[in-house]
């Protein structure tokens, strides 16, 4: 097959021309899992050495077969390697063809092992409070959709998201398959015995009625397993006073960009800045222990013709924020003139 005498060439350019930009050389997807056939296209990541290195990517096509030659950067494959992406299977299920240096090649397996070991709690504690949130309003998006193939559309994207989750849970990568995913997580516990017959109806019915019955049965599963997680992981967080010590100081100034870009009449630094400072307090919130807050929200108040709403919206969110960390008892080191500043400095010891 062509894709074979072109992995063949693909590599001989590099030991020809990029020995020392080009780490290794790695497939990914079908041909890497042993799923491929005639008609597979060939999926290749490979870690650059230089910036030459990672010009070297590019996509194409040879007689009529999609390749793809994908730099990652190390960052990124630590990232991917820790599955604070979904990306975990494509480092878990890769077959390494090239690398530069014995060094090279163990820093490849290494990344490969870590990808197919569970997340840390941290991780999961970081990313499944967010995950269940999306996946709660994509649920409800759905119910709302009249659209059968606008349905499906999203419908996917939703098995995607829980196929993710209950790796995370379950501990292990996320595969780029759906029958590989179900045969990893099969036995997985907790999971209700019809969970699969509604997953797989999703791709079976026909009427928008059974269609969301399913997806509201899959969600609600994928849901109560965060929750569960969360709820034994309760005795690892910490009080908001701990967690939250000089958090508002350092994350004051979103509300401050917020009504600067709103003044200027600028809606793209006014979004930017709003979701950054909502995606701050909800990850350093699934750290946090006891009671949480409710918020109003940020984006939710983003209209791109009427700023002067996004900067009463972040008046109402920092008085709230305020007193949620008033009523924990975080303390915040805010003065009003240089003199209290000043006083603050001489009693430091």
């Amino acid at each position: 097959m062509n894709q074979e005498k072109a992995l063949d060439l693909i590599i001989h350019k590099i030991k020809k021309d990029y020995a020392e930009d080009v780490a290794f050389l790695a497939i990914m997807g079908s041909y890497a899992r042993g799923t491929h056939h005639e008609h597979s296209d060939l999926d290749l990541f490979f870690l650059p050495s230089t910036p030459r290195g990672e010009s070297l990517g590019f996509t194409f096509i040879l007689d009529g077969i999609g390749y793809d030659l994908w730099p990652i950067s190390l960052s990124r494959l630590q990232n991917i390697a820790s599955q604070k992406e979904p990306l975990a299977s494509i480092l878990a299920e890769a077959k390494i063809k090239y690398w530069h240096t014995e060094e090279d090649l163990e820093r490849f397996l290494a990344l490969k092992e870590k990808a197919k070991t569970s997340a840390s709690k941290e991780v999961l504690l970081e990313k499944l409070p967010l995950l269940k949130s999306k996946l709660q309003e994509s649920a409800f998006s759905l119910l709302l959709m009249k659209d059968l193939a606008e349905f499906r559309k999203i419908a996917m994207k939703q098995v995607k998201t829980i196929f993710y989750v209950l790796s995370l849970l379950h501990g292990t990568a996320p595969s780029g398959n759906y029958l590989k995913n179900k045969e990893n997580l099969i036995t997985m516990t907790g999971v209700p015995k019809d969970f699969y017959a509604h997953l797989d109806g999703l791709f079976e019915e026909d009427t928008l009625e059974e269609l969301k019955t399913h997806v509201i049965d899959v969600t609600e599963t994928a849901v109560h397993l965060i929750e569960d997680f969360l709820g034994s992981a309760e005795a690892r967080r910490s009080p908001a006073k701990e967690v939250f010590n000089g958090f508002y100081e350092e994350l004051v100034n979103h509300y401050h960009k917020i009504r600067h870009a709103a003044e200027r009449n600028d809606p793209k630094e006014c979004l930017l800045a709003a979701a950054s400072l909502e995606n701050e307090i909800s990850e350093t919130l699934a750290h946090v222990s006891g009671n949480l807050p409710v918020l109003p929200p940020l984006v939710g108040a983003f209209h791109p013709n009427d700023l002067r709403s996004m900067v009463d919206a972040a008046k109402i969110h920092e008085d709230a924020f305020l007193l949620y960390l008033k009523n924990e008892e975080v303390p915040l080191r805010v003065f009003e003139t240089i003199e209290e500043f000043s006083a603050y400095l001489d009693n430091l010891s």
